[in-house]
């Protein structure tokens, strides 16, 4: 929208990005080109896969995780005979040791001959140094590993399906599917059960991925033994089959769950706990943000603030994918400055087709998001993007005062 510049809303808009850069100067520790009202406005685009290369058809599914040693890797389902959920799959991952200037050769981490290896979901422990992967072989047998030179090589795979037994016996669900993050996993930071790791997983009852519930899985000694969280939403009248989901350990301590799910409002929904197992809050819709139905990113930037990414098709009424999604397009990128209650700025990163995507923010406050960029074209009701891209971009740029930036 083009607002003007004398206007009251103007006015308005131009006081919510002062406060926004004072928020930055008060909580957040002062680091090299950390002081946005400083900086000039930076933004880069690099496409880190592209759809055809390495006898891959597409790149689906892309994550990024910044390391402790400040490596950032960014991986990716590498789909070799069809755009589906269940081709052929192959992990592969890129290395960038100099802030996404340069990249590493392609990594293929995990190749399980035909079968599909998905759900990549990382969790950087910055106590030990160390990096760990959970993923999953054909949706139905899930696997942890480790890597103790910044990923560089990694630990053999060690199985860890009976975890999601639990939910079998405790719970009564049947699971035939189980999908890990694929949204990192965090490490608790305050109170009692701090040092705690916690994934978000989903399962389902049919091959489909639906009807689904939301879960999460912890481990207290740093991922040798691992434990059921209680449910946290299941398919219902009160929400329609959640799945993707990413978690934010807020300031007060609890953990927030952000999910993505299939109810008609088009709304992310939020559950709390107060350690990231047991006591989640009955789901809640956060009428702030839009959802196509499509995982998004979230991370922490300062102590009050938080950073969102999004596919925002709202203008776009058309359901153009199955299960009555929205069309993934318009890549927008939110600030929050009370961690998570309100978004008041918002900036498009990308305006055409655009899905999945992630956040890592790095020691100076640069801010990358990887994300799926473009379409092939020739796969009428799926999304098979064309490139995993990685935007590189300042608090400063997010702030900048454009049009449709409100």
């Amino acid at each position: 929208m083009t607002t003007n510049k004398n206007s009251p809303s103007a006015g308005r808009i131009n006081l919510v990005r002062w406060i926004a850069v004072a928020v930055v100067l008060t909580t957040f520790p002062m680091k090299a080109n950390a002081d946005a009202s400083k900086e000039q406005p930076f933004f880069e685009l690099v496409d880190v896969f592209e759809a055809g290369n390495l006898g891959y058809t597409t790149f689906r599914v892309p994550t990024i995780i910044l390391s402790p040693q400040g490596t950032l890797i960014v991986s990716a389902e590498g789909r070799k005979d069809g755009h589906g959920d269940w081709a052929d799959i192959n992990t592969v991952i890129r290395r960038s040791t100099d802030g996404a200037k340069t990249w590493e050769a392609t990594q293929v981490l995990i190749d399980d001959g035909l079968n599909t290896v998905n759900n990549n979901t990382f969790i950087a422990d910055h106590d030990t140094g160390n990096l760990h992967l959970m993923h999953a072989i054909n949706y139905e047998r899930v696997y942890w590993r480790t890597s103790t030179d910044d990923g560089l090589r990694w630990s053999a795979p060690r199985e860890i399906t009976h975890v999601f037994d639990t939910y079998r016996s405790r719970d009564d669900y049947a699971w035939t599917v189980v999908a890990p993050g694929m949204s990192p996993g965090i490490v608790l930071r305050r109170g009692a059960k701090k040092g705690r790791f916690v994934v978000p997983v989903w399962l389902s009852l049919e091959h489909r991925h639906r009807p689904s519930i939301v879960t999460t899985v912890y481990s207290d000694d740093r991922g040798e033994t691992w434990h059921a969280g209680e449910i946290v939403a299941r398919d219902g009248e009160q929400i329609k089959n959640p799945s993707e989901t990413v978690l934010i350990e807020l300031n007060d301590g609890r953990v927030m769950a952000h999910l993505r799910n299939e109810q008609p409002l088009y709304r992310r929904a939020k559950s709390f706990s107060r350690d990231g197992a047991t006591g989640w809050t009955t789901p809640e819709y956060d009428d702030q943000l839009f959802d196509p139905i499509c995982q998004a990113g979230l991370e922490r930037y300062s102590p009050t603030q938080l950073i969102f990414s999004n596919p925002d098709s709202s203008a776009n009424q058309e359901q153009a994918l199955k299960w009555k999604a929205r069309s993934r397009e318009n890549l927008t990128i939110r600030l929050s400055n009370d961690d998570g209650q309100t978004w008041p700025v918002s900036r498009v990163l990308d305006p055409g087709l655009a899905g999945y995507s992630q956040l890592a923010i790095d020691d100076d406050g640069m801010i990358y998001c990887v994300y799926e960029r473009s379409n092939l074209g020739d796969a009428p009701g799926k999304f098979a993007p064309k490139f995993v891209s990685v935007a590189k971009f300042n608090l400063a740029w997010l702030l900048e005062e454009e049009d449709g930036n409100q």
